[in-house]
């Protein structure tokens, strides 16, 4: 998943792609050639080199950006390259002058940088660039040989940069002499009796009027068939092209080229070095090319030869060729012959020798067929995707009935293994009805529980799983189970499929089968034990397959597809197949983990929309949203285009709230996704009443309650995505002014939930940090919708107190632990009256005391996440108990913190939960006077004043503390109190030791460097030290008057602003220039 701090890189790119376009232009055209007289040079700077390589490197992702200006960058190259090779032939090997010691031969440098460009915009579109003029022709022969040689290296070796050719210009150099094979004349004519090359590696038995260049162009492919690297696929190509020029065929070197590799094959097995290897790897590809391009009349005397070779290594997977089949780039090649060989069969190339061969014909394009579909599966990509690509030709190019049989075939293929989940119809609309079964009441108690556990167990019950069949109907309960499938063979499948749509090979009368399968990959996923997704490329070949069906099929054509036929779709109540279509593929776009796959769905909805118009619900607006661009942050597209999206129609609502539930969001293992999920599920219920809501919510709770026997983090998804239904709910009813408890709310489902599960809630809450998060969440939303409400609030917050001016003759005091002092008891008996209005049912004693039990439970985890949750939860179930129960739980609380005895880093790791919990009550014991409200100030103090220097872990845990909950007066997480702090002017704050322990536990934290085996630990100190003062001098805890301490305080932030450290350093900074209006009015210190 791509972090939201980060940006696409793609869209970096973009936005700087102009700047490096003009620098190509400025640097590439003139770096071959003097800068004085514009000749060409005979050296290039390395650096130059390595700087134009890097620059082009950059439009890997994008290389279509390329391509306007390179008519003008390849023609500087190309001259210069050529003029070198004509000019300056035998300064190649000489040494360079002195000042050019870490230069580059001119050759070497221009082929480094013109393989880039191959790499980057392919081979095909570069070597149109290259010079075809017939008179290069041999004087390239003869450089490729001459610098081949080492004839004056000396003491240099192989890899030296003015030894023998390096690898890429071995590459650029065959790539263009294949490309010169093009030309029309015959070699002959061309040729002179110069020996321009090692006649060593030519075959036997050659044929005896073969021109002295073909011979030289022969020696040269055949000897770079024993090399590893691209030279070889250059070396392959020239051979090929070579041996189908019609000059060539006449004299007899093509059929001799084909007996030679096919009894070289037959051959090798014995001789097992690497160098063998690949050069049957060569020849491999050289019968592969050839009966790719080759004409029907001059490859029909050899296609059973070669399917004899193939069938004999591949197909019955003989042991002598074992090292060749257990090879992709074998297998590949293989693939690509048959593919070949099959195509001449279909165009009747046996048939054109022997009439009688049509069994014959039938026999072999069978067993290919096979072969190709078992291909489909196979463990590397290359080879599944060059068996796709052959059965879609191979399939356009038979007969309707042929074809039909195939696509069946690979149909079929898709229903091997699936299962399907399918639940009882209506089952959830059902269960809604019973929500006022779940009303936690005492004198109910019973009702509830049976009404529960009834629920709970039609819930489970009504479930079972089948394989597809023809008879199944969108019943929109059934789901797909991808457990037990292959997902290579899938992947196989769907990209066959993709092609056969591409091509327009399949039938109208195919399509519904096809439409099907697609929508089923465009949802596929499994996962493999250890978490890693293994169905990105079968979504990412639907998501193709859909865009061809889009491009290439007429709009008659698709709105015939049966839509009743579509298994599982996300979207249940559309009568078109293009609006079905456009609804998942808004669902991919926006929720699909995988940036490749959301664009891809992105480009295939516009197709969709621009290809048949007026087919899709506002289908302009909808594809404005879903842009390409848009959908490359997941963090954007999940909570701005999903939602976005959801306003069009409500087709689309549906489909993105559906979408939400499934594993790309709600059931996701990854925190962030659930977290992102979450506030989408919230804006989307927003968007609807309170009805909306409780149908959400009734929804969720049946999702969670059927699948409490799966994994815990996909289940409690569904918890976390009901407390944040709730959340909607309860703003909904505070807008409206009424928060009395409906009879059946979905609040009291909840509660019902809490109650009866609530041993099973505890375990999982011990077992899993997700589990514990949600059930945190949950308790927060049912607590805060139980707390008193304000009169006439109307969502409203309380007013906050008048803020009291800074005066020397002021009699408000600083609060009893340096805070806040508590208001006079008339004041705050009557803002506590008056705050008991209209509320919810107050949950019983025995409720009250199970949402301690859990939220005790959570605040013991170790996780940050976990632990500002349970903070949130356990501020606001304290806010709702009676005030003898609070303060003995702030004291079980403080009882629990031992300073002097937790210097063990795993007891503080774990009170860490229970120090932010202090921090959250804190003012909640303030308002309601509690005598405990100063031992909970010290507790979060004493670390800094009684604790040893190891206690580095409690110290952090309690300056997060202070600066979240108890300095930080704008943190919406904490229950309806609204506080402004009351400044101590300087005459009365010697008087009030507190204030002094606040500034002493700063000024200690600000000091704080603490090391140890892990190093500066006392830096997260003062990192959260630094928090803590920015909160201060925001809420105006720190008055002016106090000003030497103060600038004790400065001179500690001005320190640690030129610490070595960069969090620390970049956090200072942070402080002083937020708050410099405050310290720059502080008198100069005495």
């Amino acid at each position: 998943m791509e972090e939201a701090e980060i940006q696409d890189q793609d869209i970096k790119l973009q936005r700087v792609a102009p700047d490096f376009i003009s620098e190509l232009h400025r640097i590439l055209p003139s770096a071959p050639y003097e800068n004085q007289t514009g000749q060409v040079r005979t050296y290039v700077s390395e650096k130059t080199t390595s700087r134009l390589a890097h620059l082009i490197d950059h439009f890997q992702e994008w290389p279509q950006l390329l391509d306007p200006s390179l008519a003008d960058l390849l023609p500087p190259l190309v001259t210069a390259f050529v003029t070198y090779m004509t000019v300056h032939l035998e300064q190649y090997h000489e040494s360079p002058p002195r000042e050019s010691s870490s230069a580059l031969p001119l050759p070497r440098a221009i082929c480094k940088i013109l393989y880039t460009f191959c790499k980057v915009r392919g081979e095909k579109v570069i070597s149109r660039f290259f010079n075809n003029e017939p008179r290069y022709l041999e004087p390239m022969v003869g450089a490729f040989s001459k610098w081949g040689q080492k004839t004056n290296t000396g003491i240099l070796h192989d890899d030296s940069r003015f030894g023998a050719m390096g690898w890429e210009e071995k590459y650029i150099m065959l790539l263009w002499l294949s490309h010169l094979m093009l030309i029309p004349f015959p070699l002959n004519s061309m040729s002179s009796e110069l020996d321009t090359g090692d006649m060593a590696s030519l075959p036997e038995e050659m044929p005896s009027n073969v021109p002295r260049l073909a011979q030289n162009l022969l020696s040269i492919s055949i000897f770079h068939f024993f090399s590893a690297g691209k030279e070889q696929a250059a070396a392959v190509t020239l051979l090929v092209r070579l041996s189908m020029r019609h000059d060539m065929q006449k004299i007899g070197v093509f059929s001799w080229l084909l007996e030679w590799a096919l009894r070289k094959i037959e051959k090798f097995p014995d001789v097992r070095t690497p160098s063998s290897i690949y050069f049957q790897f060569a020849l491999l590809s050289f019968l592969a090319d050839v009966t790719s391009s080759a004409g029907r009349d001059v490859i029909a005397p050899f296609i059973v030869p070669i399917f004899d070779c193939a069938h004999f290594i591949f197909i019955e997977h003989s042991p002598s060729f074992v090292h060749l089949s257990a090879s992709a780039i074998g297998r590949k090649s293989v693939i690509k012959i048959c593919r070949g060989i099959t195509l001449h069969l279909l165009a009747g190339a046996l048939l054109d020798l022997d009439a009688n061969q049509s069994y014959r014909t039938a026999t072999i394009i069978e067993g290919i067929v096979d072969f190709l579909l078992s291909s489909l599966a196979d463990n590397d990509n290359p080879v599944r995707l060059a068996a796709s690509k052959a059965l879609s030709m191979i399939t356009f190019k038979m007969d309707t009935e042929m074809a039909e049989d195939v696509i069946d075939a690979i149909v079929g293929g898709l229903d091997e293994d699936l299962m399907w989940n399918q639940l009882a119809d209506n089952q959830i609309l059902t269960k809604m009805g019973a929500l006022d079964a779940f009303l936690v009441e005492s004198d109910k108690t019973p009702a509830v529980s049976a009404s529960f556990e009834k629920m709970q167990n039609e819930t489970l019950t009504n479930q079972s799983y089948h394989h597809l069949g023809t008879d199944v109907h969108r019943s929109g309960t059934q789901k797909p189970i991808f457990a037990s499938v292959n997902p290579l063979r899938w992947h196989g499948l769907t990209l066959t499929l993709a092609h056969l749509v591409f091509r327009h090979a399949p039938p109208p009368e195919k399509l519904t089968a096809i439409l099907n399968g697609l929508c089923l990959a465009l949802c596929f996923e499994q996962q493999t034990s250890v978490g890693a997704s293994l169905g990105t490329n079968v979504r990412d070949a639907a998501c193709f397959g859909i865009w061809s069906l889009a491009r290439r099929y007429k709009t008659e054509e698709l709105m015939n597809v049966d839509i009743t036929k579509i298994a599982y779709t996300h979207c249940h109540a559309v009568t078109s197949v293009l609006q079905l279509i456009a609804c998942e593929l808004v669902v991919t776009a926006s929720l699909d983990p995988v940036g490749n796959i959301r664009r891809g769905a992105s480009a295939a909805l516009q197709e969709l929309v621009g290809r048949h118009p007026d087919t899709t619900t506002n289908g302009i607006s909808l594809v404005q949203i879903v842009d390409y661009h848009a959908v490359a942050l997941r963090s954007n597209a999940l909570s701005t285009v999903s939602i976005s999206a959801a306003t069009v129609d409500k087709s689309y609502w549906c489909s993105l709230f559906n979408g939400l539930l499934t594993w790309r969001a709600i059931e996701s293992y990854d925190r962030v996704s659930k977290t992102l999920t979450c506030a989408a599920i919230e804006k989307l219920v927003s968007l609807g009443n309170v009805n909306l809501t409780d149908q959400v919510a009734g929804h969720l709770l049946s999702l969670f309650l059927s699948a409490q026997y799966h994994s815990k983090e996909p289940r409690y998804g569904y918890l976390m995505a009901l407390a944040s239904t709730l959340k909607v709910g309860w703003q909904i009813l505070k807008r409206q002014g009424d928060t009395t408890l409906p009879p059946n709310s979905s609040f009291s489902a909840a509660w019902g939930l809490v109650e009866r599960q609530c041993d099973t809630l505890g375990q999982d809450v011990v077992k899993s940090s997700l589990a514990a998060e949600a059930v945190c969440k949950l308790l927060k939303i049912l607590a805060e919708s139980s707390a008193p409400a304000a009169p006439g609030m109307n969502g409203k917050e309380l007013e906050p107190l008048e803020r009291s001016r800074i005066n020397e003759k002021s009699p408000t005091r600083r609060t009893d632990l340096g805070l806040l002092k508590p208001l006079k008891p008339s004041r705050q008996s009557e803002m506590v009256r008056s705050s008991h209005v209209k509320m919810f049912p107050h949950p019983p004693k025995k409720m009250l005391e199970t949402l301690t039990m859990l939220v005790g439970l959570t605040l013991s985890r170790r996780e940050g996440f976990v632990i500002i949750a349970a903070a949130q939860a356990a501020a606001h179930i304290f806010f709702i108990l009676d005030h003898n129960r609070q303060d003995s739980l702030a004291r079980q609380w403080i009882a629990e913190v031992q300073w002097k005895n937790s210097s063990i880093i795993q007891s503080a790791i774990r009170l860490s939960g229970v120090i932010n919990a202090l921090g959250a009550i804190y003012w909640t014991c303030w308002r309601a006077r509690l005598s405990v409200t100063r031992e909970v100030g010290s507790t979060l103090l004493g670390p800094f004043l009684h604790g040893n220097g190891s206690d580095v872990e409690l110290k952090t845990a309690a300056m997060h503390s202070l600066a979240e909950w108890v300095l930080n007066l704008d943190n919406h997480f904490l229950p309806n109190i609204s506080i402004t702090p009351v400044v101590l002017p300087l005459s009365e704050m010697c008087a009030d030791i507190c204030s002094l322990d606040l500034l002493k536990a700063l000024l200690a934290g600000l000091s704080d460097y603490t090391t140890d085996h892990r190093g500066d630990i006392g830096s997260l100190v003062r990192l959260e030290t630094l928090h803590a003062c920015s909160q201060a001098l925001r809420s105006s805890f720190l008055a002016r008057e106090e000003e030497e301490s103060l600038h004790a305080i400065f001179g500690k932030i001005a320190g640690l602003a030129v610490e070595k450290l960069d969090k620390v350093r970049f956090c200072a900074c942070q402080v002083l220039v937020q708050n410099w209006s405050f310290f720059s009015d502080l008198s100069k210190p005495k």
